[in-house]
């Protein structure tokens, strides 16, 4: 089959792969998924989608890796290639082979090879299945292929021809009410042979849910009904190499709602909110990035949402992920120039739709704020041959009616590691700058020095204002050093204190001696 018959999108064909993964190892890619019941009756089997041992895939798997270049644990797995070849079920409890199968997960050859083998020898034939039918439909395609990995399609249990027996053959004009009959017949297929099969009805129920709800395009957010929990399939747990933005993915209009919850299995979704929140010093980097959006998190998404002055639900929902967004660029990408009507001419944002007004936010702050309320410093430059120059930031310009709070100690500007360093020396972009670390302030005695087409300003002299939009914005204090006081201002300030003193002395001895008379 060609490429060009192929008329699903590369992100559908991930969705896909993704949804079969989790009916068959409780993750959108897990390699090193074992799974072995006496009652199975495919044996041992491995990879994210289960090559099974009775069969025979398992050994071609395997067989597959060894003859790889590069494959890591090739001559200690070839020593059991006869026994998988023959379907040795001596092998379910072999619990060397088991850890070897589990460590030769971490190989990148031996993920390669699990790709490739599902996607040539599952993925491909159920495409020329899909369209022999003429479905036009991600998530007709997504029955087809997990009819093809579980092994009930045309062969064996024939659920097709089941299917067609009672409603006729597919075609475009009935794929969907066709798909919903075919689900039917299969799990009522599956609830008869009992065991581990009845057991596995959840994927046609998942399937099921997701027929009824219309989600035909597999658009992501996809919600997979899994026992007991539902797993949030997003565009986090897909490799960042299907989007042009590998951060943000996807549009905020389709991010859904992250909210706490008891999670059994670990989102993309939820750990990508984790790590921005985490990159703003909300969060643990590494203990509050867990793929698990709980109480603790939904906590400091509320003190972020404070600090933002937008209302403290604790949910991030598209408005409150645009506001996080914000934030984070803000972080690693801050506004070149001085005062804060560099706020209002943020860069152009890494998603089209990041600057969009927010609902019920008032003023958004910067992420040197938001790094204030978490306890975070501000990160050093990552430029070594242009240090940056230590500069004194103008007094802000208020955002909203509310008064500006007082200039803090100047911070030095985050700036992103994958951009060359700036021509012009930064100031801190924030209402509440915050406090550079010792190893990033500048003595006052030994300026650094200045980074080149731009003269650094000492420690004694403010740096130059920011081109103003209009009068009503220009707050940036003049670099002309005021005249010296006269010296009789200086003579009078030393002696008025002695004065005020012999006055206070003459006034209580007067006092004194008029109550001495009076007595």
């Amino acid at each position: 089959m060609s490429d060009e018959q192929i008329h699903f999108s590369d992100l559908q064909l991930a969705t896909i792969d993704a949804i079969v993964s989790l009916f068959e190892s409780n993750s959108p890619a897990r390699y090193d998924a074992v799974a072995h019941s006496a009652s199975d009756a495919g044996g041992l089997s491995y990879g994210k989608h289960q090559a099974a041992l009775v069969g025979g895939q398992l050994y071609k798997l395997i067989k597959l890796y060894c003859d790889t270049p590069g494959a890591k644990y090739a001559d200690n797995f070839r020593t059991y290639l006869p026994a998988m070849q023959a379907g040795d079920r001596t092998l379910d409890n072999d619990t060397a082979l088991i850890a070897l199968l589990k460590k030769a997960a971490t190989d990148p050859v031996m993920q390669d090879v699990q790709d490739r083998y599902f996607r040539d020898n599952y993925m491909r034939p159920a495409l020329q299945e899909v369209q022999s039918c003429g479905f036009v439909n991600a998530l007709s395609c997504a029955v087809v292929y997990d009819s093809f990995i579980q092994g009930s399609w045309s062969h064996g249990a024939n659920i097709k021809g089941r299917t067609v027996a009672k409603v006729g053959a597919p075609s475009a004009a009935n794929e969907k009410d066709w798909i919903l009959a075919y689900l039917a017949t299969r799990r009522a297929w599956l609830v008869s042979r009992g065991a581990d099969l009845a057991r596995s009805v959840y994927r046609i129920d998942a399937l099921t849910a997701l027929v009824n709800a219309g989600t035909w395009d597999l658009a992501l957010p996809v919600p997979v009904a899994m026992t007991n929990y539902v797993f949030t399939l997003s565009a986090w747990d897909l490799n960042a190499h299907l989007f042009s933005d590998p951060v943000f993915r996807i549009d905020p209009d389709h991010f859904g709602v992250v909210k706490a919850r008891m999670a059994i299995a670990a989102e993309g979704r939820d750990r990508h909110v984790q790590s921005l929140m985490a990159a703003l010093g909300l969060v643990d980097p590494v203990k509050g990035v867990d793929g698990r959006f709980g109480v603790n998190s939904a906590n400091a998404f509320k003190a972020f949402q404070l600090s933002c002055g937008a209302p403290q639900t604790g949910v991030v929902d598209q408005d409150a992920y645009l506001l996080l967004c914000d934030a984070y660029r803000r972080r690693v990408d801050p506004p070149k120039g001085a005062g804060t009507d560099a706020l209002r001419e943020l860069p152009p944002s890494k998603h089209p739709d990041v600057d969009r007004p927010l609902a019920g936010a008032s003023a958004v702050t910067g992420a040197g704020a938001v790094a204030a309320l978490a306890g975070a410093t501000a990160l050093p430059s990552t430029s070594a041959s242009t240090p940056p120059a230590t500069t004194q930031a103008p007094p802000p310009t208020a955002l909203t009616a509310t008064p500006a709070p007082p200039p803090a100690p100047p911070a030095e500007a985050v700036k992103d590691a994958t951009k060359p360093a700036a021509s012009s020396p930064a100031t801190a972009p924030t209402q509440a700058p915050v406090a550079a670390t010792p190893a990033q302030q500048t003595s006052p005695a030994t300026p650094a020095p200045a980074p080149s087409k731009a003269p650094a300003a000492s420690a004694k002299t403010q740096a130059p204002p920011a081109p103003a939009k209009s009068e009503s914005t220009t707050t940036a204090a003049s670099t002309a050093v005021p005249p010296a006081a006269p010296e009789w201002l200086s003579l009078g300030r030393e002696v008025l204190p002695w004065v005020a003193i012999a006055l206070l002395v003459l006034t209580a001895v007067l006092i004194l001696t008029g109550r001495r008379r009076a007595y």
